[in-house]
């Protein structure tokens, strides 16, 4: 046990470090459009907006320029180059929960008059299209090209108690809206697909897409190109540690060894804004050996002693989601943290268990007694990982994984555990 924990120590150390390191800043090109009509060309710190911001940071400089602040009655339109801009909108916007827990139980409308930055989805000849998040909900927004201010496309849901009990309602109201668009701008056969339409951003930016006269087969292509996710397959190297705890002949053994072993992974990043790529959910599967012997020795009366010894060697897939955050995050170099989670299929080749008697003053050769598949192993288990590592021009990922120990048994006064610390390489296949 003392070599796995001099091994564990430069694991907890590299897990830990990050932790001292401080967010970074992420200043991207762009320039900001003052409400007095002034245009600051400079740097923005570009942050993983999943809410519209309220306020954002310029510098005329990338690094060492004077920071200032703006918010929507200081700035009419800011724009991050090539990746995304907003605009400032003073009006009406609804306040009605869309969340089941959080429902009313009448169909009125609740409006707040709000000065706020609508994100700028898409720029047509006819309308662009455009949303604003908070912590309620979601809303899209349409401004026609003709100097009208953006309207907000209606979806209400509510609970009706009209027929005796509480039912829900929902009332597409952005159907008809679009649709009395689709006519003033003479998009034929469209009302089909209007009506089909979830409010959701990709089905609504389609709809726009088309009253700006795009083709499907152009929203399609432009679609493609847009890409929020990354594949990666790498290999590793693993040291697997099986341990029994509780009350067992083994739970103190004199010597654990464990085998390194390889390890292949393969999985796909789904990024939260894939311009900026700060956190991001990873979808990992895994395949691996790995084989561990406990080994250990009780002396009794003058010269006689017992040995126990348990082998166990396993074949495993495993399947489970990570979350990942990029503590420094630029575009050449990422330092990041992750916690995950997986379901694991091991199949068990080895696992004996073996106790042999000694005793060189007794003319008596004692045999092994050998107890083959000990332990009842479960197939199926779950385990947690903590991980950290950098990424090196956007290809490249060097990774240190620890598994803490995870229950692959279900007895009531002992359990057998594995655990896992691993080093890999993974290749980015883009972004």
């Amino acid at each position: 046990m003392k070599t796995w924990k001099r091994l564990a120590l430069p694991f907890n150390l590299l897990l830990l470090c990050p932790l001292c390191i401080q967010a970074q800043s992420n200043y991207k090109p762009g320039y900001v459009v003052t409400t007095a009509g002034d245009t600051l060309n400079g740097f923005i710190d570009y942050k993983e907006w999943v809410q519209n911001p309220a306020s954002i940071s310029f510098s005329p400089a990338e690094e060492g320029g004077a920071k200032q602040v703006f918010d929507a009655t200081t700035a009419s339109y800011f724009e991050i180059n090539a990746m995304e801009a907003y605009q400032r909108y003073e009006g009406p916007v609804t306040m009605n929960p869309v969340k089941l827990e959080e429902l009313n139980h009448t169909s009125t409308t609740e409006v707040d008059t709000m000065t706020v930055f609508l994100k700028l989805r898409e720029k047509g000849k006819n309308m662009n299209f455009l949303s604003y998040t908070d912590k309620l909900k979601t809303r899209y927004f349409v401004q026609e090209n003709n100097g009208g201010e953006p309207v907000e496309l209606y979806y209400r849901r509510y609970y009706s108690s009209a027929s005796g009990h509480a039912q829900l309602m929902t009332q597409k109201i952005y159907i008809g809206q679009l649709v009395v668009l689709a006519a003033k701008y003479g998009v034929p056969g469209l009302k089909r697909a209007i009506e089909k339409a979830d409010y959701k951003d990709y089905d609504l930016n389609d709809i726009v897409s088309l009253l700006n006269g795009s083709t499907t087969s152009e929203i399609a292509a432009a679609n493609k190109q847009i890409k929020n996710s990354r594949f990666y397959a790498g290999i590793a190297l693993s040291r697997n540690v099986a341990v029994i705890e509780g009350k067992h002949p083994m739970s103190n053994v004199d010597k654990n060894s464990a085998r390194f072993s390889p390890r292949i992974t393969a999985g796909v990043d789904i990024f939260v804004n894939r311009h900026v790529q700060k956190m991001l959910l990873r979808i990992e599967a895994t395949a691996a050996t790995a084989s561990s012997t406990l080994a250990k020795k009780e002396s009794f009366y003058s010269s006689g002693s017992t040995s126990y010894t348990y082998k166990v060697s396993q074949q495993s897939i495993g399947l489970g989601p990570q979350l990942i955050y990029n503590l420094y995050n630029k575009d050449n170099f990422k330092l990041y943290v992750g916690l995950g989670a997986g379901i694991y299929y091991s199949h068990i080749s080895d696992n004996t268990y073996t106790r042999q008697h000694e005793n060189p003053s007794v003319s008596y050769e004692y045999k092994p007694t050998i107890y083959e598949d000990y332990f009842d192993i479960k197939p199926f288990w779950v385990a947690y990982t903590l991980r950290s590592g950098i990424i090196l021009n956007k290809k490249y990922e060097l990774s240190a994984i620890y598994m803490p120990p995870a229950t692959v048994t279900q007895y009531v006064n002992y359990a057998l555990r594995f655990s896992a610390a691993t080093l890999g390489v993974n290749y980015l296949f883009s972004r």
